[in-house]
């Protein structure tokens, strides 16, 4: 937000001109004061005074939406923002400002065309580009939210602008550029914890589990989310570091207001579990998925989690039938869980169903097109009806969204099978 300073052009056009001049130069000079002192009703009164004596004034009306803003009064702001440019068409403050205010409204793309206009009148500070790329992110331009902040953290290397940046790239499926925004973000402010969760989630989901253990481990013990903690125990059991992993899982425990839940919900939990008993993990889900009332009690993603690991226990003990019937019920909890739909059509492939899993891994896709497992098993599907064009193609699609390129290698060697007629297992 910027304020327009207040400039007294003496122009002897009488006695009265000249009064109202300095009159409106000392009602402004006294609401900066009032504004310095965070006296926002006093500012707004002087400024609305001032008003009166020049109502053609810009100036005056953008000074005055800004005390509206810190006031409180988006509707206010919007309606003098927008005066000042009926005034003054070449305002470009007003046109960033107003922008601004449309954004506290949520009024996504009002904002992003004002924005715009202030862009082509000539408005040049890269905060422009934040917030730009703030609308475009708010409509889900992911592609052009990138490209802003990109200008922006160019100009103006800001740790929250490059998190901003990192979401933006990561929603756009450019996981390397997120990460590399992730940890520009963690080391311009090492102290917000915010900027190392995330980068380490995205190096875990990219597969550089070590990297991703290194950062997730330096999180402080206040540190109150405890999908965090699951996810560092996940890459320290990959890593055969029991302890740590152990350690994550108390902490993760201690930060759910159902621990046992926690303790059965994630595959993280499962394999420190396997490790000392491969039967452990069957006996906890199957416990797990007992004991879920019959009724919904608010957590039902939780529960589809539960039911959706037990499926793929389920699956990889080759008991297809339980998998599937335990796949609808996590289905049935959380019908926008994407994970519950991939594992029920993996039961139903290995239970020889091709269309009926072909059938729910496009309504999975419809809930998260992101899932490259999903867009591999529907491959598999379209193999085994006999569509080996629209197999490649979905393959094609799960390679590109792999994260890491010894997936994709993967993937390929298995497009390669594919066109000699040789189906790879499906993935749960």
């Amino acid at each position: 937000m910027k304020w327009l300073g207040w400039l007294v052009v003496m122009v002897l056009l009488g006695p009265g001109v000249v009064w109202a001049q300095t009159n409106v130069a000392n009602l402004v000079q006294a609401a900066m004061k009032a504004a310095n002192q965070r006296n926002w009703p006093e500012a707004a009164r002087l400024y609305e005074q001032a008003i009166g004596l020049e109502p053609s004034n810009a100036a005056l009306y953008n000074n005055l939406a800004v005390i509206r803003r810190r006031q409180g009064d988006i509707a206010g702001a919007i309606t003098a923002y927008q005066q000042a440019l009926r005034l003054d068409p070449s305002l470009t403050e007003a046109y960033v400002n107003l922008g601004i205010a449309l954004l506290l409204n949520q009024q996504w793309q009002q904002a992003l065309t004002v924005l715009n206009q202030g862009e082509v009148r000539g408005y040049r500070d890269p905060v422009l580009f934040f917030y730009q790329g703030l609308a475009q992110e708010r409509l889900e331009n992911w592609g052009e939210a990138q490209r802003l902040y990109q200008l922006y953290t160019r100009a103006r290397p800001q740790a929250f602008a490059f998190y901003r940046l990192a979401v933006a790239a990561w929603q756009n499926g450019r996981g390397s550029d997120a990460l590399e925004a992730f940890r520009a973000a963690a080391q311009l402010d090492p102290s917000q914890e915010l900027f190392r969760s995330e980068a380490g989630l995205a190096l875990a989901k990219l597969g550089q589990n070590q990297e991703a253990l290194e950062v997730l481990q330096g999180l402080s013990a206040a540190w109150p989310q405890a999908t965090d903690f699951i996810v560092l125990a996940r890459v320290a059991a990959q890593a055969q570091q029991w302890e740590v992993a152990n350690q994550a899982i108390q902490q993760a425990l201690n930060r759910r207001p159902n621990p046992e839940l926690t303790l059965i919900s994630d595959q993280a939990v499962i394999q420190v579990y396997q490790q000392r008993d491969p039967q452990i993990p069957l006996d906890l889900l199957q416990r797990a998925a007992q004991s879920i009332p019959p009724v919904p009690v608010g957590i039902r993603r939780d529960y589809a989690i539960v039911l959706t690991n037990l499926a793929a226990v389920y699956v990889q003990q080759g008991n297809f039938e339980q998998a599937r019937q335990t796949g609808e019920q996590a289905m049935a909890w959380d019908p926008d869980f994407a994970p519950a739909y991939n594992i029920t059509a993996v039961a139903l492939l290995g239970l020889q169903q091709p269309a009926l899993a072909r059938d729910l891994l496009e309504t999975g896709l419809r809930k998260n097109d992101q899932a490259w497992q999903m867009h591999r098993n529907l491959g598999i599907a379209y193999a085994l009806l006999g569509d080996r064009p629209a197999a490649s193609q979905a393959w094609q699609i799960a390679f590109n969204k792999a994260p890491t390129v010894a997936i994709q290698r993967s993937l390929n060697d298995e497009l390669v099978r594919l066109q000699q007629l040789q189906l790879p297992a499906p993935t749960p």
